[in-house]
Parts: C-alpha cells; sequence; structure tokens
C-alpha cells in the first residue's frame, strides 16, 4: 500500500507510517538546525543509570556493537554482555548461558589493561608467551585480531594469523539470549537475606524500576500484592500527542480510605499526572 501522507494541520513534517506500528511511527523531523541524520535525545527521568559494568568500569548500556547491553551478575553487579563474553576463560552453552562469568571478575581485579592501566581487564593474547590483557573495548582500540572462535591476538601477534575466521567491527553485536549462569555460585549472607528496596534499581525492556517499595498490610488486596513505595518510569507515546514521546510514572502509595481529594473509587484508574517532553517541548509536571 501507498504511505500516508501527513495530515495538513500537521505543524511540521513527520515520517510516513510504517506497516508494522503506524501510531509509534509518527515522529518528528529533525530541525532544519540539527545536522542530518542526527539522534533526538529524549530527557532522563528517575534518574542516570548507574549500573556499572564490573569488567570495563563503565557505567549503563553501551552500544550493540560495543560492549553491548549489561548482563545481570548477582548482588547487584552487572557486566556488558561483550566485555563478559571474550573473556579468556568464559564460554557460551547452547541455550545462551555464559559460563565462568563469576571466575573473570574475580581474576579480572587483579589485572590491570595495557592501555588504561585499570583493573578488569580479562581478555587476553591467545599466544602462550605473551602477557598482555585488556579490556574488551580497549582492545579493539589497540586493533587486537578478534576470531570467531572467539580467541584474541594482541596487535603486535596478528601477524600470525591467515585472516580468516576474523570478526569484523560490525560483527560483535550479541542480539540473541544471553544470560549469566549462576551453577555453583555462593552469594553473600546479604545477598540472602536480602536488599534494602530503595537501593535495588533495574531496567525491564524500556521500563525503568527505581523502587520496590515494601508489604505492608494493605497491600494484599483479592489475591494480588500490591508494595507500597513501588516505583517505574516507561518512555512511550504520548496520549496527548501521537507525535512525541513521554515519561510515565507508575507509583503505589498507601492512602486511607476517602482521604484523596478527587481520586474515584477503587474500582476506577486516573491519569494523575502527565510528564511528556521532547526537546524543545517539555510537559506538565
Amino acid at each position: 500500500p501507498r504511505p500516508l501522507s501527513p495530515p495538513p494541520h500537521s505543524p511540521r513534517p513527520v515520517l510516513p507510517p510504517s506497516a508494522d506500528h503506524t501510531y509509534a511511527q509518527w515522529r518528528p523531523r529533525p530541525a532544519p538546525s540539527e545536522e542530518p541524520g542526527a539522534e533526538v535525545t529524549l530527557p532522563e527521568a528517575g534518574g542516570d543509570d548507574t549500573r556499572q559494568c564490573v569488567l570495563c568500569l563503565q557505567q549503563g548500556d553501551a552500544p550493540a556493537q560495543d560492549a553491548g547491553r549489561l548482563l545481570y551478575l548477582g548482588q547487584n553487579e552487572w557486566a556488558h554482555v561483550n566485555c563478559a563474553l571474550w573473556s579468556a576463560e568464559v564460554f557460551e552453552e547452547a541455550d545462551g548461558s555464559l559460563r565462568n562469568v563469576h571466575a573473570a571478575v574475580a581474576r579480572g581485579r587483579q589485572m590491570r589493561c595495557e592501555l588504561c592501566r585499570r583493573p578488569g581487564a580479562t581478555v587476553g593474547c591467545c599466544l602462550a608467551a605473551c602477557a598482555s590483557n585488556f579490556h574488551f573495548m580497549c582492545a579493539r582500540r589497540r586493533r587486537a585480531a578478534f576470531q570467531s572462535d572467539k580467541r584474541v591476538f594482541c596487535e603486535r601477534h596478528t601477524g600470525l594469523l591467515d585472516g580468516t575466521g576474523l570478526v569484523g567491527e560490525d560483527g560483535f553485536a550479541v542480539l540473541r539470549r544471553v544470560y549469566v549462569d549462576f551453577e555453583g555460585i555462593s552469594f553473600k549472607r546479604k545477598f540472602l537475606v536480602g536488599l534494602e528496596p530503595g537501593t535495588v534499581h533495574m531496567m525491564i525492556g524500556s521500563t525503568r524500576i527505581d523502587s520496590l517499595g515494601a508489604l505492608t498490610e494493605r497491600s494484599e488486596r483479592e489475591g494480588r500484592l500490591f508494595p507500597v513505595g513501588f516505583q517505574c518510569w516507561r518512555l512511550y507515546w504520548s496520549s496527548q500527542d501521537a507525535r512525541r514521546r513521554c515519561w510515565y510514572r507508575c507509583r503505589i502509595v498507601e492512602r486511607s480510605p476517602g482521604g484523596a481529594p478527587g481520586m474515584g473509587g477503587r474500582e476506577h484508574n486516573r491519569t494523575i499526572a502527565h510528564e511528556a517532553g521532547m526537546p524543545g517541548h517539555p510537559g506538565p509536571s
């Protein structure tokens, strides 16, 4: 079918909708002052992503072709998928589980990168006589050779290879299901007992959870649990303007019956805050 044209009343040109998600494709084009192809940055909500990779020590998810997304290691520890996958002792099972990641993390605390001199260097040259160790991205900056069989050779020894089986610069994205294997791992007592709900931060898809809340005597409703103090954010398309994205906040608060003026009964759901935002178009707070 021929793409639809933007509505005549549109204040500025928009991209035509696609067949797979018409509503989400009504996005504004970059302003004329922006460079062609520049991405529109969205405002942050709920704080920055403070999760840190225990290997490369960088915060937040990285691009898929670089270090990649963060994987959970337990005890509020994280590692980028490529930092873990290319560590010398780590291997991937057929079901997508990564073995020996925790052993690599323990060894990395004693190994310093030849390039940046920081700890966490678990990507080593596979030549037995070479003692070079790097972080994953540092090894790429030093033009190390990465092979499809997960062997790595530093720049000084790439001449020993015949050039076959090398992973190109666009071949590092890990888009398949991958997770860290926890079998045989003994966690600290603090992890077994539990953590404070306010200190746990996680991301599930595009949903960011800032607080898990706590269970009280009023948390149970019709067989379901509602932790008081739970709060999460979700970036999604605005219900007021289909061309804009905004942050939606969901939180659970405890109120006495009849003590919330303007709120409906227990069987009614109402939007009490709509925090929208695109650059130059802040929404109400």
